[in-house]
C-alpha cells in the first residue's frame, strides 16, 4: 500500500524506487459514469441487497451500513426520502467523495502519473503503463509479466 511504502522509506535510509500511477477523467464524464454505475446498481437489485441485510439483524448504525448508499437506502426505507431522492443522493454523495479522493490524491502524494482515460484506449493505456515500468528493476517476484 502507498502508507507501507511511505512508512518504509521514512523508517530506512535506502530509497524504494516505485512509481504511483493514476487514473483520470474530465469531471463531466467521471460524474457520468458514476450515474450510470449507480443507475445500474440499483436495477441490480441494491435496494433488496439493503432489506435483506436488515432482515438479517444488521443494524442501520454498524459502520457497513453507514458506507455510500447503504446509509441513504436505509433512510429511504425508513421513509426519510422517496426512493428517486435516495438515488439522487448517492450520486451526489459519490460525487463529492471522487472529488476528494482526486484533491486528496494530488495533494498528499508526489510522483504520480496520471493517466487521462478520456484521451486515449485500452491498449494505449497498457502501453503507457508498461512503457512507465521499464524503468524498474525486475526482480524475483516483481513485474513477473512483463
Amino acid at each position: 500500500t502507498i502508507s507501507y511504502l511511505q512508512k518504509k522509506s521514512s523508517n530506512n535510509n535506502a530509497k524504494i524506487n516505485y512509481q504511483i500511477i493514476g487514473f483520470k477523467r474530465n469531471r463531466e464524464n467521471l460524474y457520468q459514469r458514476i450515474n450510470l454505475r449507480i443507475d445500474k446498481m440499483i436495477k441490480d437489485g441494491f435496494i433488496e441487497e439493503v432489506k435483506m441485510l436488515r432482515e438479517m439483524g444488521y443494524k442501520e448504525k454498524l459502520n457497513s451500513m453507514q458506507g455510500l448508499g447503504y446509509k441513504q437506502i436505509n433512510n429511504h426505507l425508513n421513509g426519510l426520502y422517496s426512493k428517486e431522492e435516495a438515488i439522487d443522493l448517492i450520486k451526489i454523495e459519490t460525487r463529492h467523495y471522487a472529488k476528494r479522493q482526486m484533491t486528496w490524491f494530488k495533494n498528499k502524494i508526489e510522483n504520480i502519473e496520471w493517466i487521462d482515460l478520456d484521451k486515449i484506449n485500452e491498449n494505449e493505456v497498457l502501453s503507457k503503463i508498461e512503457n512507465i515500468l521499464k524503468y524498474f528493476p525486475k526482480k524475483e517476484g516483481f513485474l513477473k509479466f512483463m
